[in-house]
């Protein structure tokens, strides 16, 4: 093993980050969906507060907030792997964070 290329190293890494982030994403989407259904169904038929459809609710809110970072996470990971696309080795990827750094 003469000469390890690191950037196809980070690229793969990268990929398998995608793959596993866009898998939870949609998992949480449907997840979300299941819930805001059975939000939908929710009713009391006294008209008084629902305790479990005001939890269900809260639930709902802390995913759509779960979703929105890992939608973040997944538009990370494809730029990383475009910009990753643009060197052939890991010096090109130093001199470009060097010179970014100023």
């Amino acid at each position: 093993l003469e000469r390890v290329n690191f950037v196809e190293q980070m690229r793969q890494a990268v990929t398998t980050g995608l793959a596993e982030a866009r898998s939870g994403l949609a998992r949480s989407g449907h997840d979300l969906e299941a819930l805001e259904a059975l939000r939908r169904r929710i009713r009391r038929e006294d008209g008084a507060e629902n305790l479990f459809a005001s939890r269900l609710a809260s639930r709902i809110e802390a995913g759509n907030e779960q979703h929105a970072v890992l939608r973040r996470r997944v538009l990370l990971l494809e730029t990383a792997i475009v910009e990753l696309g643009n060197y052939r080795s890991e010096v090109e990827l130093i001199s470009a964070l060097q010179a970014a750094e100023g």
